[in-house]
């Protein structure tokens, strides 16, 4: 069932301009039972009654995994947005239900995998999948089945993975552009074990090295190890590559001990509890992925939908969840033109997506699939003392040294 209720809107359109060329001009004439996942029946609970369904699934951290902060909200905002898709015509002639197939994987790889497992025979696609990046089994399945997925953790494997559509920058160029914002002097990070975390390192270190500064790595899934091990490392930066929660633990401990370098996080997102901590506030940047522009178009639909559902003020985790939808909706608009809307044909809108409209959130291209075209821009984000809750930007958007001199042939982690 959906996170929320369905609430009847009356809001701002929500159009993606994707250029058609290279698909069919065919029309469907109406809805079909085209494959798996799309039925000429009406959804559930169908704002279109003439309308067929595309069935979308979600793997996530509903709250009792270490990233469970960032997945609950950005589940409510995927759901969020297909609503208002539905709200606004819909896909060709099919709604979205992104609501009926949700999953809870408590970023455990085994638990995703299996709840993959169980999904995978109902739905089109993944409108997101948040695991400990996202498990090997499943994306040897994804890819022999030609079904594409929507990763909220995006390490740099996924720009060679079509079946994998992300938005905004992956792990890599978050870890890159922490060390690229930071002052002279070592270098430390400290990443748990997931390929999420290594992607992150990796990214630091190649900005290390090009920046010729001393460069450590510390792998552990104890703050308690993790603050000690800072504290007496004479680092001038430390890039934390750890849940929510264990950043929050390891800035309070270092607040404790009164350690004079900077500390940044190298993604996902803030999480509510981040943004209200007092050592978090005075000592923690991100070097954020997804930092969208909260005067936009998009910004401005994404309140006024989640506060239609009761949420007044949305989190930056309801923010990724939404933002993470463009790129897909697009390549479902894409497939959704020739006579037939399938798997195949997603896979292929998919690959071949280039640009995205995001409504001024983040830059068209931050969607571009296509491989070896690996977006590089981030921001860099500190908590806003003077209001509760928000961040303020202290780098704006943009390419840092490392990432535009890097050649992005492979995945950063090897």
């Amino acid at each position: 069932m959906p996170v929320f209720r369905r609430l009847r809107y009356v809001a701002a359109v929500l159009a993606v301009a994707v250029p058609a060329a290279g698909c069919s001009a065919d029309q469907p004439e109406g809805p079909a039972a085209s494959d798996v996942g799309v039925t000429a029946e009406p959804c559930p609970e169908a704002v279109n009654p003439n309308h067929g369904c595309i069935y979308l699934g979600m793997i996530s951290d509903l709250g009792t995994g270490p990233y469970g902060d960032v997945g609950r909200p950005a589940t409510e905002g995927a759901e969020a947005f297909w609503r208002q898709v539905n709200e606004d015509g819909g896909i060709g002639v099919y709604d979205v239900d992104a609501g009926t197939f949700v999953r809870d994987g408590k970023y455990n790889a085994e638990l995703h995998f299996a709840a993959y497992r169980s999904l995978k025979g109902q739905v089109l696609a993944f409108a997101q999948s948040l695991g400990p990046a996202t498990p090997a089994a499943m994306l040897d399945d994804l890819r022999r089945g030609g079904i594409v997925a929507v990763p909220v953790l995006a390490d740099s494997g996924a720009d060679f993975r079509p079946e994998l559509l992300e938005s905004g920058a992956s792990a890599c160029v978050s870890g890159m552009t922490a060390v690229d914002a930071a002052g002279e002097g070592r270098v430390l990070t400290v990443r748990t074990s997931d390929a999420y975390a290594g992607d992150a390192a990796a990214g630091a270190r190649a900005a290390a090295q090009r920046r010729g500064l001393p460069y450590d790595e510390l792998r552990t899934d104890d703050p308690a190890d993790a603050i000690a091990e800072i504290a007496g490392s004479g680092a001038a930066t430390v890039v934390l590559a750890v849940p929510p929660e264990d950043s929050v633990t390891i800035v309070e401990g270092l607040a404790s001990r009164d350690f004079a370098g900077d500390v940044y996080g190298a993604g996902p997102a803030w999480t509510s509890d981040m943004l209200r901590n007092g050592a978090v506030i005075d000592r923690y940047a991100l070097a954020d992925p997804r930092a969208v522009d909260t005067e936009s178009p998009g910004y401005a639909a994404l309140v006024d939908r989640l506060r239609e559902d009761g949420v007044r003020d949305p989190s930056p985790g309801h923010v990724a969840g939404w933002v993470a939808q463009y790129p897909l909706k697009a390549a479902l608009e894409r497939a959704a033109t020739g006579s037939r809307l399938t798997r195949a044909t997603l896979l292929r809108a998919a690959g071949a997506l280039q640009t995205a409209d995001f409504q001024g959130l983040l830059p068209q291209q931050a969607a571009d699939q296509r491989r070896g075209r690996a977006y590089r821009a981030a921001a860099v984000t500190r908590p806003d003392p003077d209001r509760a809750g928000a961040t303020r930007t202290v780098q704006a958007l943009r390419e840092g040294s490392t990432a535009t001199g890097h050649i992005f042939d492979r995945p950063c982690a090897g």
